[in-house]
């Protein structure tokens, strides 16, 4: 296996799921199931800064995704805009995907 692949799998086991793919639906279903999306991220955080990064892997495309903030008061703001990010990320893709099916 490749670092490039062996860093992929170690981003795809990232538990701080609170920013870009909160509110993205669950991938749970039948066991075995190809998941809807899937993501490979990493993220960042110092006080005053808010940080998301990765590889977003839906149906039929894969996206770089980076969402970097500085200089904020507190964390609700950043993450509600990176959770908004994932999200409108994922629904205009799976709109598209069905349009040109």
């Amino acid at each position: 296996m490749s670092v490039c692949r062996k860093m992929i799998d170690i981003m795809k086991q990232q538990k701080m799921n609170n920013l870009l793919p909160s509110r993205l639906p669950e991938n749970g279903g039948i066991i075995g199931m190809i998941p809807i999306w899937e993501m490979a991220h990493k993220t960042g955080y110092v006080p005053g800064v808010e940080n998301n990064v990765g590889l977003f892997y839906l149906p039929g495309h894969t996206f770089a995704i980076s969402a970097l903030s500085k200089n904020v008061p507190n964390r609700d703001e950043p993450k509600r805009i990176m959770s908004e990010l994932g999200s409108l990320l994922y629904e205009k893709t799976i709109v598209i995907s069905k349009v040109y099916k």
